[in-house]
């Protein structure tokens, strides 16, 4: 669950800051640099989404052009994510989702920083990427958000998409972002598209930590999703009748547990249960035995 959202309104109080923003946009950005990393709380546990949010206002008021290149080199700033310059993509991001809700028309660059921060590795850029499109959301982007999503499930590298996907699962069902949301229809489309990614992922890709988050995120979407939307429960038990895939029945099947406590009507709660044990594999037959089978086996490859 994302930590309660920074006001994205407050825009920067700091003086200092201020001018070195000027400063940056003017191409000089030692000054910003260090006042930002500085102040970034990073590499601590949690980045400072409070100044993430309103550095990303303040240079969304300046000329787009000049704070979009501002922005999108902060966002490529590279570093091991063990030092306090870490701060420079999670300012650039918020600086990015900001320029987006006011830009007429979007530069493809700025899609593709946003799916390299959304896949990032680094635990607190992806912090900072998460709270930055989950106000975007929150402040009428959240359809946007969801249709922007649904593009990063093309992402060529496996790694990347995950994570990528895991990030914008947050995103979109944080709570705020969920308020906001007028085509709900999407949202489980998107869902059913994610689903997909996990059913289809390949033996190879099961042991990986962008596929272990992904799963994490997607039990969590689906427990805020499904109380919150009134189509959800059916959509969700449509999804338990078919459910094949052994790790989509374990994470379902923790869902239903944690909905237990939801405010949903005990019918959709048992016809989901239902739903789910119809779709378990059949037993197998007791009358054929393991040493039966070995045993034809062995036959077979003497014969030959």
């Amino acid at each position: 669950m994302l930590r309660a959202m920074a006001r994205a309104d407050e825009g920067l109080k700091s003086e200092g800051l201020q001018r070195a923003l000027e400063g940056a946009l003017k191409g000089e950005r030692r000054r910003l640099d260090a006042l930002l990393s500085r102040h970034g709380g990073l590499p601590g546990p949690n980045p400072n989404v409070k100044l993430g949010a309103a550095f990303g206002e303040a240079l969304a008021a300046e000329d787009p052009g000049r704070a979009l290149r501002l922005a999108l080199d902060l966002a490529r700033h590279q570093t091991d994510g063990e030092s306090s310059d870490t701060f420079l993509p999670v300012a650039g991001v918020f600086g990015l989702c900001a320029l987006a809700r006011r830009l007429d028309r979007e530069p493809r660059d700025v899609d593709g920083a946003l799916l390299s921060l959304a896949g990032d590795e680094r635990a607190g850029v992806r912090i900072g990427t998460t709270q930055a499109l989950a106000a975007m959301a929150a402040r009428g982007g959240a359809d946007a958000l969801v249709k922007r999503a649904e593009g990063w499930l093309f992402a060529e590298d496996r790694e990347e998409r995950y994570a990528a996907a895991a990030t914008a699962l947050d995103a979109i069902t944080d709570p705020h972002s969920i308020a906001e949301a007028t085509d709900r229809q999407a949202v489980l489309t998107y869902l059913d598209g994610v689903i997909r990614e996990v059913v289809e992922a390949p033996r190879s890709a099961e042991r990986s930590p962008s596929r272990r988050r992904l799963l994490a995120a997607l039990r969590d979407a689906l427990v805020r999703v499904v109380p919150a939307y009134a189509d959800a429960p059916a959509w969700l038990e449509a999804h338990c009748a078919e459910a094949k895939h052994e790790d989509l029945r374990v994470l379902i099947d923790d869902v239903l547990g944690r909905l237990r406590t939801a405010k949903l009507g005990h019918a959709e709660l048992v016809a989901m249960h239902d739903a789910l044990a119809s779709s378990a594999k059949p037993p197998r037959d007791p009358t054929r035995t393991n040493e039966e089978a070995r045993g034809r086996g062995r036959k077979r490859r003497r014969r030959k």
